[in-house]
């Protein structure tokens, strides 16, 4: 398997900050491909934001990793979810995939909720991008947090 270079982002977007945690693993397989991901995560003041800039063994054509975003897209929930559950969740909800354009790039969008033991609730997103290969984003900031939905979306919008 190709280990793909980290996702770049930033260092502005991020001057605030911890940069808390870097992974490069095999996320999942689709019928004859294996996907690997190189991922950086950063939190900051019960908020979290991750990146990950995906490898397609055997690399992947255009066409058809415009085809699996959706595919993407529910594998990253799924995993999502589970790492949620993990950090105290006791319930997470997803709305529907949305088509987006995040800086003039196509890609998949879907916002969730995740309420936790103590009562919190978080709100985020995560998205699928293709500035140039596939890259997955996304993170949750407490419900209430007057600038949190406009935080997350310019740091998902600046990974490449």
């Amino acid at each position: 398997m190709t280990t793909p270079p980290p996702p770049e982002i930033p260092e502005t977007d991020l001057a605030d900050w911890e940069h808390t945690d870097e992974t490069v693993e095999s996320l999942f397989s689709l019928p004859g491909v294996s996907v690997a991901g190189h991922t950086y995560v950063y939190e900051r003041d019960q908020r979290f934001f991750f990146a990950s800039r995906l490898s397609f063994q055997p690399p992947l054509p255009l066409s058809v990793e415009t085809a699996i975003e959706p595919t993407v897209l529910s594998a990253a929930e799924s995993q999502l979810e589970d790492r949620l559950l993990d950090r105290g969740a006791t319930t997470v909800s997803f709305d529907d995939q949305q088509s987006v354009e995040i800086n003039d790039i196509p890609g998949r969008a879907v916002t969730f909720e995740s309420k936790h033991e103590r009562g919190t609730i978080f709100e985020g997103q995560l998205a699928v991008t293709r500035p140039d290969g596939l890259r997955v984003a996304g993170g949750a900031y407490p419900a209430d947090a007057s600038d949190g939905r406009e935080t997350l979306w310019r740091l998902i919008a600046n990974v490449e």
